[in-house]
């Protein structure tokens, strides 16, 4: 998979591929770290908790946030970003952090939910 080249267009691509129920193209967004802490099947199972796949149309897929500084920041982190997945009766969301991982970027954790 193609690495994007800044950290909301990860974001984005992490967010759209969970929407539209491709895992495996998700989950190779993610990084090392990610990988470690997280199967793919608990990044799907984590999704589906708050994006259930009976929620009907998704859309749209917004980046509403992105910070560049927070309290939890890593070294080797450039951003977090909230993500808002529309949906026909409310929305929801997913907070990735942004990592750079060899030569591209990654999301280092992600959050589903909205806070």
């Amino acid at each position: 998979m193609k690495l994007e080249s800044s950290p909301a267009a990860v974001a984005q691509a992490f967010v759209t591929a969970l929407g539209a129920r491709r895992y495996p193209p998700a989950y190779a967004l993610t990084s090392e770290t990610y990988r470690q802490a997280n199967s793919l099947e608990v990044m799907r199972d984590a999704f589906e908790r708050v994006v259930p796949s009976d929620w009907g149309p998704l859309g749209p897929i917004v980046v509403a946030e992105t910070l560049t500084d927070w309290p939890d920041k890593q070294q080797g982190d450039v951003a977090w970003v909230f993500v808002s997945v529309g949906g026909d009766m409310y929305s929801e969301a997913v907070t990735a952090v942004i990592t750079r991982e060899g030569s591209g970027l990654r999301v280092r954790s992600a959050e589903f939910g909205r806070p």
